[in-house]
C-alpha cells in the first residue's frame, strides 16, 4: 500500500481486519482485501480519450467499485482521490 495519511504501511496480500474503538467504548470493524498490484481493464466506453478527465475517472472509479462484490472499491477510491489531489487524510490536516 502507498501510503495512510502519510505513513507507508507495508501490507501483503491477505484479508485484513481493522478495529477501532472511540472513548465511549464503541467499536467499528472493517473488513478489506489487498490484491495484487494490477491494472484494471476496463472496458473500451470507459477510456475514451474524448471523455473529459474528470467524467472518465469518475465513470472509471465507480465502474471499478462494482467489480468483484466491492474488491476493488478502496482502489477505486485511492484513484479518484489522486485524481482529485488529494485524500480525506490531507483534506483534514489543513
Amino acid at each position: 500500500m502507498e501510503n495512510f495519511c502519510g505513513r507507508k504501511l507495508p501490507l501483503k496480500v491477505g484479508e485484513y481486519r481493522v478495529l477501532l474503538q472511540d472513548a465511549n467504548s464503541h467499536l467499528v470493524e472493517y473488513h478489506f482485501s489487498v490484491v495484487e498490484a494490477a491494472k484494471p481493464d476496463y472496458p473500451a466506453s470507459l477510456t475514451d480519450e474524448s471523455l473529459e478527465d474528470a467524467t472518465r475517472i469518475a465513470l472509471q472509479a465507480t465502474w471499478l467499485a462494482k467489480q468483484d462484490n466491492g474488491k476493488w472499491s478502496f482502489e477505486s477510491y485511492q484513484q479518484a482521490a489522486a485524481f482529485l489531489g488529494q485524500s480525506d487524510c490531507q483534506r483534514e490536516a489543513e
